[in-house]
């Protein structure tokens, strides 16, 4: 891969960012309690929980994203498999491995697999020991890349070499587990300053292969379904323009929602927020703070002593947009993007018909989802780019190699995500060019020159600043030249 090349300024300042299936894996989500769903008003307000209770089946939940849940759970089995290398014979069996929990339907996955990766503090159990206990299926991350699920064509934006999104994921899984090779080989990698690299998932020209390995699956997974596949409105009967006037019927069984319900909901699921977020302040569904039941991201909101992956956990996205809120500045992404979730399935559920008029309200909500998802991913670009610049600005003394990897290949990562939403407001010519200033390697001090550095430190301070402008994002927290006072 080759590094950035410094570029005109203008490439970046003169880009305007202007507008231009169904899971098998439903199993009942057992946390959902419709007996406490007292908060919902079904002639007037949205409810403050994500709890809705089926129009076909009295006392009955309606709410079901499984599959969502446990596609979560795949990722974060996969990011602590790339953290927690260290007993595998070869780097084939890492890139076996890695590619297990991609491929993971499609490979034999074994629902009675453990789940290894969620950490809890304390006391705090977790309800569920194995995957059976989230899905009644196996599921894989790969089935759900663009190109395999929504007939994605469009070349993959951001990486040399690649087309499709599951050729960088193979990239970057082979990078990691060559470098294991070498390891295992006796060969000791070095950094650009001549130092030993301790991460096997850190390579030699300063790409954190972990980092943009689970940011690029988030985005080409989660975040495309989320938006592009269930939230969309592009081909008759999927989507928002599923049907709402009757029960799904599935295997001659008939569910307890309709489908446009459960479109509506696995979307929610893939937003990775906890039933009852609107209870968490920005630092509890960060995970950085406040309350001791909630300070972890988490809280047993229904008293049984466990934490239910399936109703209890804010992970990804929901994360993701309560740390930019932590920021301040008058921003709540994510209390805006859950409060329109209740309000769009309020909608759906309680609609006595549904017709046009129904239809242009919800695309209305919908439309809101999407755009603030997409603020609170470029916001923590502007967040990386802030990173990478007091990196870059640090004294040789201060300055660390695997910390500067990382935030560039976050700066990286969450970028990448930003090609996976069709209606995105950044069209695709600016999106070659953020990719072209951000490049393929971060410059490192003491290696590159000190024009270069500047230059690229101006470019990626543009790409920044531009950003925050065109995405309505508080002008107080773009940073300084050296990515100080911002995100």
């Amino acid at each position: 891969m080759k590094k950035f090349l410094p570029l005109s300024l203008s490439i970046i300042t003169g880009l305007a960012l202007t507008a231009c299936g169904d899971d098998s894996t439903d199993n009942q989500d057992s946390s959902t309690n419709v007996e406490d769903s007292e908060n919902h008003d079904h002639d007037g307000d949205a409810p403050n929980n994500f709890t809705f209770e089926s129009r076909y089946l009295e006392g009955e939940s309606s709410v079901f994203y499984s599959g969502q849940t446990t596609r979560y759970l795949l990722w974060s089995e996969l990011t602590a498999a790339v953290k927690n290398i260290g007993d595998e014979t070869t780097g084939q069996d890492v890139k076996d491995l890695l590619k297990y929990y991609v491929d993971y339907a499609d490979v034999g996955g074994a629902m009675d697999d453990a789940i290894e990766s969620y950490s809890l503090n304390g006391e705090d159990s977790l309800k569920q020991s194995f995957f059976s206990d989230v899905s009644s299926s196996a599921p894989s991350l790969s089935q759900k890349l663009p190109e395999n699920d929504i007939g994605w064509t469009t070349t993959v934006k951001g990486w040399s070499g690649a087309t499709t999104t599951y050729e960088v994921i193979d990239d970057l899984i082979e990078s990691i587990g060559d470098a294991y090779q070498e390891g295992i080989d006796g060969i000791v990698r070095l950094d650009p300053l001549g130092n030993p690299i301790e991460k096997d998932y850190v390579l030699e020209n300063g790409v954190d292969a972990q980092q943009v390995l689970q940011k690029f699956i988030n985005g080409a997974v989660m975040y495309s379904q989320g938006v592009a596949d269930y939230l969309g409105d592009d081909v008759e009967g999927k989507g928002i323009l599923s049907d709402n006037t009757e029960a799904v019927v599935k295997n001659g069984e008939a569910k307890t929602y309709t489908a446009l319900e459960h479109v509506w909901d696995e979307s929610f699921g893939y937003f990775g927020a906890a039933r009852d977020f609107l209870e968490y302040t920005a630092e509890e569904a960060a995970g950085k703070g406040g309350r001791e039941d909630f300070a972890n991201a988490y809280h047993d909101s229904n008293g049984d002593g466990f934490i239910d992956l399936k109703s209890e956990i804010n992970q990804g996205y929901a994360v993701t947009a309560s740390k930019r809120d932590r920021a301040g500045e008058g921003l709540s992404l994510g209390s805006d993007i859950v409060s329109a979730y209740l309000q769009g399935r309020h909608l759906i559920s309680t609609s006595e018909s549904w017709g046009e008029t129904e239809l242009g309200e919800l695309q209305e909500i919908r439309d809101s989802i999407l755009a603030n998802w997409e603020r609170a991913i470029a916001a923590t670009t502007v967040h990386y780019v802030n990173d990478t610049l007091k990196d870059l600005s640090m004294d040789a003394s201060e300055y660390d190699f695997a910390t500067h990897a990382k935030h560039w290949s976050e700066l990286l990562g969450y970028a990448l995500m930003l090609q996976f939403n069709p209606d995105s407001r950044i069209p695709g010519v600016a999106l070659d060019g953020i990719y072209a200033v951000i490049g393929s390697a971060p410059l490192i001090p003491g290696v590159d020159s000190e024009s270069d550095i500047q230059d690229y430190k101006a470019a990626i301070r543009a790409l920044g600043d531009q950003l925050v402008d065109d995405l309505g994002l508080p002008a107080s927290l773009k940073g300084d030249a050296n990515g100080e006072g911002g995100f």
